[in-house]
């Protein structure tokens, strides 16, 4: 009993001094530093999600107040742009990491939205956003 003992023991040993052993330790450590990195991510991409639907809804509500302006003739193009921030932003307001699957083309649109009011509130007038 005693040598069969001894002899697990060895076997334990030479398992562990094994290239097998090692590079399953290798491999389990590298798992947990990889899912602790997947977990990183994840949460940096939950939180750019939220600051997207923050700032999608900033941008809406701005959209919302230049539309009920009265539509004077100056304010026109201003309020063209801010139908379609409005339309490409709808997108966007999800808050949710789903957004991240949507074609680049919806973040381009998104980008290229919010910059035209800044050039069509020379159309309209400066004070036209204030």
């Amino acid at each position: 009993m005693q040598a069969k003992e001894e002899r697990r023991r060895q076997l334990d040993r030479d398992y562990a001094q094994s290239d097998t052993y090692q590079e399953r330790e290798r491999l389990g450590n590298q798992k947990q530093s990889l899912l602790t990195e997947q977990s990183k991510l994840v949460q940096e991409m939950e939180r750019d999600a939220l600051e997207i639907k923050r700032e999608a809804l900033r941008l809406t509500h701005l959209c919302e107040t230049a539309l009920a302006w009265d539509a004077e003739e100056v304010l026109v193009p201003v309020q063209q742009a801010a139908e379609q921030v409005q339309r490409t932003y709808a997108r966007l307001s999800s808050g949710e990491c789903a957004i991240f699957s949507q074609e680049q083309t919806v973040f381009e649109d998104a980008r290229q939205a919010a910059a035209a009011p800044v050039g069509r509130a020379g159309e309209g007038g400066a004070s036209a956003w204030r």
